[in-house]
């Protein structure tokens, strides 16, 4: 008989191939409607070109069924008016941008992909790439700086030079 991809799977990958490619399609859809701003449905609230462009789709995780879409992104911080806009503001305006926008979201992303029977319903999950970034520089710079030539044996040695702490090791020792 004809054997499913669950069989071969073996619940060894979480997710189908059809999960990832439907996710992939999902998240390159959304960034080109964010970035250009054509989203349909009712009035759309507007978000500024400059900080729709700075929000970038990272992953897409789409359920077993495909009706359930969580969408994960991020907010880049802007060099060059960093000290104009609050970083923090921006991330927090860009999240309610896209919550409140979820369903002219869903309605034009159903349109790009109609030749899909459903179009997932989407949950927006931030992510903070910035943060995590430092994070692997901070630990790929105390594994470098803790690296050692070679590794030195513990001396065990009973003879430390020193007898006056000898004694109350024993005493430790009785007490065992």
């Amino acid at each position: 008989g004809r054997s499913s991809s669950r069989s071969r799977n073996d619940g060894k990958d979480d997710k189908s191939k059809r999960q990832f490619r439907v996710g992939e399609l999902v998240r390159t859809e959304l960034g080109r409607m964010i970035h250009s701003g054509v989203i349909k449905g009712n009035s759309p609230i507007l978000l500024e070109s400059e900080l729709r462009q700075r929000i970038s789709i990272v992953s897409v995780d789409i359920s077993p069924d495909l009706r359930q879409a969580r969408v994960s992104f991020s907010v880049h911080s802007d060099s060059r008016n960093y000290y104009e806009n609050d970083p923090v503001v921006d991330k927090r305006r860009a999240f309610s941008w896209l919550v409140d926008n979820t369903n002219p979201i869903r309605h034009t992303l159903a349109q790009k992909m109609s030749h899909m029977k459903v179009s997932p319903s989407l949950t927006f999950v931030q992510v903070d790439i910035a943060a995590a970034v430092d994070v692997m520089y901070l630990i790929d710079k105390v594994s470098k700086g803790y690296q050692r030539e070679e590794i030195g044996e513990w001396d065990y040695g009973e003879d430390d030079g020193e007898d006056e702490d000898d004694d109350d090791w024993d005493e430790m020792d009785d007490d065992f």
